[in-house]
């Protein structure tokens, strides 16, 4: 597998979509598939970050998880697994 970190820098986690151009149920459409898209996306980068810090199959794993997606997510990937780090620290 693939360092989570060279995901992030190659834009594997990211997400594009024209649904915002389109109308009508075009746009409902292209809407639903990017929505379903992004949740695989960020599940697939929950699972990798929880890999990459050592968090997998630990109790509080999902708890930190969140914690550092909603504290960070506005910054993008890189800063939730910053922060995600020290979480784990303090965990492990």
């Amino acid at each position: 597998m693939s360092d989570v970190m060279e995901k992030i820098s190659n834009g594997d986690y990211t997400v594009t979509s024209n649904f915002r151009t389109l109308k009508g149920e075009a746009r409902k459409k292209a809407a639903l598939e990017y929505r379903k898209a992004r949740a695989a996306r960020d599940e697939e980068f929950r699972k990798d970050a929880l890999e990459y810090v050592g968090l997998t199959g630990h109790p509080k794993a999902d708890k930190a998880f969140d914690m550092a997606w909603d504290h960070c997510h506005s910054d993008g990937y890189s800063a939730v697994l910053y922060d995600l780090e020290i979480r784990a620290d303090l965990i492990l």
